[in-house]
C-alpha cells in the first residue's frame, strides 16, 4: 500500500502534481478518502485489495484531509485474509526483457480483474435529482454540503476509486441523469475517463467540469468554488456572491519560506550542502 498526500494550493510544496496520474500510468489502483472516517476504512480495504490481487494499491489523500481531525469508528482486529509470504522468483524479480514481456501479459490480466473489482468497494450514491454530480475525494464533502445547505437539487455520486473507474457503477447513476457535474480537487483524471467511458459507451450526456472552466484548475477547491461551478452548471444562485467581503487595511508581516517541522532528510541536506560549500568559499544560493 502506497500513501501519497497532494499538496493543491502548494501550501508548502513547489508543485500542485496529481498523483492519481502515477495509478493511471503504471496500472495501480488508487483510493481516495474524504474524510477521517474514510481514511481509516480505505486503509483497511487496500490492504485487503492489495493482499486479494497482489498488486500494490495507493490510497492519494489532499491538505485537508490530511489535516482534519475526528472521531471514527474502530473495527475489531482480524487475521489477514490472504497470507503471502515472499517467494525468489528471479522470473518475477529480476526484469530482463523476457521476463517483462511475460509480465506485462500477466499485469493486463491481473489488470481486468482489479475493474471488475472496484464495482464491489464502497462507492456511495445519493439521490436528489435528475443532475449527477460525480466527484471523488475531499470533493464530496463540498458536495454534500452544496446539496443539503444551499438547496441544489442533484443527485451524488462519489467514487471511491478515481483509478479505475467502477463503470457500471457509473453507467447506472449516468442511465437517470440529464447531466453530469464533475468535481475533483487536482487535474481532470476522473473527468477525462469518464468522458471517455461515456464515448465509448455510447452515450452522449453533457459532462462538465474542469474543461469547460466550470470549476478551478489551480488551487484547492472551497466551498464558495464548488457553489460557483454549481451555479453554471445548474443556473443556480451562489449564495456567496451576496456576501459582503471584510477588507482589511494592512498586510501580515513576509514571512521567509521554511523546512516543515519534523522534515529532517531535506533540512539535513540542506546543512551538509552548506557545510560543503562554506568550505568551498562558495556560497549555497
Amino acid at each position: 500500500m502506497i500513501v501519497t498526500a497532494d499538496d493543491p494550493s502548494m501550501w508548502s510544496s513547489q508543485n500542485e502534481q496529481d498523483n492519481r496520474w502515477v495509478g493511471l500510468h503504471a496500472y495501480i489502483p488508487v483510493l481516495e478518502p474524504y474524510d477521517p472516517q474514510s481514511a481509516k476504512d480505505y486503509t483497511k480495504l487496500a490492504i485487503e485489495f492489495s493482499e486479494k490481487y497482489g498488486h500494490p494499491v495507493m490510497m492519494r489523500t489532499v491538505t485537508r484531509v490530511s489535516h482534519v481531525r475526528g472521531p471514527v469508528t474502530i473495527c475489531t482486529p482480524e487475521v489477514p485474509k490472504y497470507s503471502r509470504e515472499y517467494v525468489k522468483d528471479p522470473r518475477r524479480h529480476a526484469l530482463i526483457p523476457a521476463n517483462a514481456r511475460a509480465l506485462k501479459e500477466e499485469l493486463l490480466k491481473r489488470w481486468s480483474s482489479i475493474e471488475l473489482g472496484v464495482e464491489e468497494l464502497p462507492h456511495t450514491y445519493v439521490d436528489g435529482g435528475k443532475s449527477l454530480i460525480i466527484t471523488s475525494g475531499v470533493a464530496f464533502t463540498y458536495a454534500l454540503e452544496a446539496v443539503k445547505n444551499y438547496g441544489v437539487r442533484a443527485s451524488i455520486l462519489n467514487v471511491a476509486t478515481p483509478v479505475p473507474l467502477p463503470r457500471k457503477v457509473i453507467m447506472d447513476a449516468v442511465a437517470k441523469a440529464d447531466r453530469v457535474i464533475v468535481i475533483e480537487e487536482g487535474d481532470p483524471v476522473l473527468e477525462n475517463q469518464l468522458k471517455a467511458l461515456l464515448y465509448d459507451e455510447g452515450v452522449r450526456v453533457p459532462v462538465l467540469g474542469k474543461a469547460e472552466n466550470i470549476f478551478n484548475k489551480v488551487g484547492e477547491l472551497t466551498i464558495n468554488s464548488v457553489m460557483e461551478g454549481l451555479s453554471k452548471a445548474l443556473n443556480i444562485v451562489n449564495p456567496f456572491s451576496s456576501l459582503n467581503t471584510v477588507k482589511i487595511d494592512y498586510a501580515p508581516p513576509p514571512r521567509l519560506p521554511v523546512f516543515c517541522p519534523g522534515c529532517p532528510p531535506h533540512a539535513a541536506s540542506f546543512y551538509e550542502l552548506k557545510v560543503v560549500t562554506a568550505k568551498a568559499g562558495a556560497s549555497l544560493i
